[in-house]
């Protein structure tokens, strides 16, 4: 995979921002979507080493930086000094309205949660029986047409 990456014209890293670094020799414009505090999984004794080169990282104007939320945006921020461009993962701010076809919501797992979410959002319809959704967890469309391939379900 890693020679792979020199046929490609752009090179993406993500979580953890450690891995930016392998792409740090590559002459290939970065895009880099920081999705959790990116002093996440430096070990203490690398994490200055690891500032330095994520700043000329950062400040290398062939890279595009971005961070998938304002509050991690702020934190790089506060311990960089650099400011990078948030890219919100949901639309709230843009006050658009939507309309669903159905009354299943798709979700995602989000990060290392567990079952977390999916604990929540049942004790929620539990205690809100009127609530017009359900939710269908986006892992288990995948499981159950595993297991058997005649309940697969449309994704789209």
């Amino acid at each position: 995979a890693f020679q792979d990456a020199r046929n490609a014209d752009v090179t993406m890293c993500s979580i953890p921002a450690w891995w930016c670094n392998l792409f740090a020799v590559a002459s290939k414009p970065l895009l880099a979507f920081i999705g959790l505090p990116i002093l996440q999984y430096v070990p203490e004794s690398e994490r200055q080493v690891f500032l330095s080169n994520f700043m000329v990282l950062v400040q290398n104007p062939r890279h595009v930086f971005l961070a998938n939320n304002v509050y991690l945006a702020e934190e790089i921020a506060w311990q960089t000094g650099l400011r990078l461009p948030a890219i919100r993962i949901l639309g709230l701010h843009t006050e658009a309205v939507y309309t669903p076809k159905r009354s299943e919501v798709l979700v995602a797992r989000p990060g290392t949660s567990g079952a977390l979410a999916e604990c929540v959002m049942r004790r929620f319809l539990d205690r809100t029986p009127q609530f017009p959704f359900s939710f269908t967890q986006f892992q288990d469309l995948f499981s159950s047409s595993q297991e058997d391939p005649a309940k697969a379900r449309e994704i789209y």
